[in-house]
This record gives C-alpha cells, sequence and structure tokens, in this order.
C-alpha cells in the first residue's frame, strides 16, 4: 500500500531513528562514507564514455553518500538544537513525497518485459523493451534506466524510470537523463493486482515526430511476442498479438468526450 504525505507519525519515528543514528557514528565512519561516495562519483564518471546507463545508475547512489555522510559529519558537531532543526526538516521532506512499501514493490522487483505503441516517421509501431528492476533496489520506488537509440542514427538516449504501486495502480514515470525531452507517465489500472503476471495500461508520451499521444502499454513477466526480438522496434507481424494481448488485459474501455459521450 502506498504511503502519501499526511502520515506524519510514520515520519517522525523515521527522523527520530536517523537521529539516534548520527548520534552513534564514529569519525573513522564517517571518513569512510565519504571516500565510498567520492569513489562511486569517480567510477561513474570513468565509465560515463562507454557505459552512460551504468553512469547514471552509479553517480545519484554515489552523491547520496557523500551527501549523507558529509550531513552526518556536520550534524555531530551540533548540539541537541540543531539536531532537532535537521530533524525537523527531514521530517517535513519525507511527509510530501510519495513512495510505496518495499514488501509490495518485491513482486515487481524483477526483468519485467515492456512493450508500448508509438508512431515513428508516421508509422505506428510497437517498441519493445527489458525494464531490469531487480539491479538497484531504491527504498520506497522502483528504479532501472534504459539506454534507447534515436531513429535515423541520431544518437543515444538515456532514461531513468522510476516506479510506485498505489493500490490497484502501478504508476511508472520515465524521464530522459538530458535535453528538454517531457517524462513518459504509464498508468497500469490493474498493476497492483500481484495474482497476475502480466498487466496492461496506457502510456503518455511525446513521439518522435512530436505528436503528443496516448497510446497502450505492456508489461509483462515474460516475453509477449510469438518469437523472442531483440530491444527496439517488433516486426510488423506481431502487432496483432500485442494489441490482443493489450485488449485482453486492459479490460472495458471508456473514453469521456464531453456530455454526449456514450458508455460502448
Amino acid at each position: 500500500m502506498t504511503a502519501i504525505s499526511g502520515n506524519g507519525g510514520a515520519m517522525t519515528k523515521i527522523a527520530d531513528s536517523i537521529e539516534r543514528y548520527i548520534k552513534r557514528q564514529s569519525v573513522s565512519f564517517l571518513i569512510l562514507a565519504i571516500l565510498a561516495g567520492l569513489l562511486m562519483i569517480l567510477v561513474g564518471v570513468l565509465l560515463r564514455p562507454v557505459s552512460p546507463m551504468t553512469y547514471e545508475i552509479v553517480l545519484p547512489f554515489g552523491s547520496s553518500i557523500l551527501g549523507v555522510a558529509i550531513g552526518m559529519a556536520f550534524g555531530s558537531l551540533f548540539d541537541a538544537t540543531h539536531l532537532h532543526q535537521i530533524k525537523t526538516l527531514l521530517h517535513n521532506t519525507l511527509q510530501s513525497s510519495i513512495y510505496s512499501a518495499d514488501d509490495v514493490l518485491d513482486f515487481y522487483r524483477r526483468p519485467m518485459h515492456h512493450y508500448f505503441r508509438t508512431v515513428t516517421d508516421g508509422v505506428a509501431v510497437w517498441r519493445y523493451r527489458v525494464y531490469n528492476f531487480d539491479l538497484i533496489e531504491t527504498p520506497g520506488k522502483l528504479t532501472c534506466a534504459i539506454s534507447v537509440d534515436r531513429p535515423s542514427g541520431q544518437g543515444t538516449v538515456v532514461y531513468r524510470i522510476e516506479g510506485f504501486v498505489s493500490a490497484q495502480r502501478l504508476i511508472l514515470v520515465q524521464r530522459a537523463s538530458a535535453g528538454a525531452e517531457p517524462p513518459i507517465v504509464q498508468v497500469f489500472p490493474h498493476g497492483g493486482d500481484q495474482f497476475r503476471t502480466k498487466f496492461a495500461g496506457t502510456s503518455l508520451l511525446k513521439s518522435w515526430d512530436g505528436d503528443d499521444l496516448i497510446v497502450p502499454s505492456l508489461l509483462s513477466q515474460t516475453p509477449l511476442t510469438s518469437v523472442p526480438v531483440p530491444v527496439g522496434s517488433v516486426p510488423e507481424a506481431e502487432n496483432a498479438r500485442l494489441y490482443g494481448e493489450w485488449q485482453k488485459n486492459f479490460g472495458r474501455i471508456v473514453v469521456d468526450l464531453g456530455p454526449e459521450s456514450r458508455v460502448p
């Protein structure tokens, strides 16, 4: 079940636990943590030319470790009043975030096969990727990164994907690591039903052609094509199969077109 802003008691307990943890840290531990953060940042920067995806994963974690370690070092120099102020700031920060319980997210922390329909050069195509949610375990959310080749050999884009579960809904937000491309937002209405092995949803995105689209999306524990396909555009022969899977798993479709619309 997803926890959203307003759960003040739980956030206060988290802040209290972190405050007690800060007080117990030794100087040697803080030094090691700072060095570990710097090392991860250095590794990420060095690997960026050969593996942009690794850079996108390693750099945020190294920066987080470094920031927390420096914060604890400064916190150990403050008196109780300053520690209370830090705790209050932490409480307010956590209170405004959205996250999901880790025992719920564990179901999705595996390679998930992802398909969505888009338009490239005026032609409707299904695109295929594997979301490796099992590689990085971030508390409170699903995380992974994918690398996508632009059409016509215009380079590669790395996307960072975050996922949340709210009751029956699974929500994925996909952001480009650079540029002004708007994020892709995916909603799987029955994504929280963990008795299912495949989920159908919709994606709001801007296509390579520059059009804003709402398109079908599929997420599955196993491949959905009749034959193995590489990442990228799915062969046209598989289009009907994928669309049929989407219709079967999405369920009844109701489109609100205004006061004169009718439920099919």
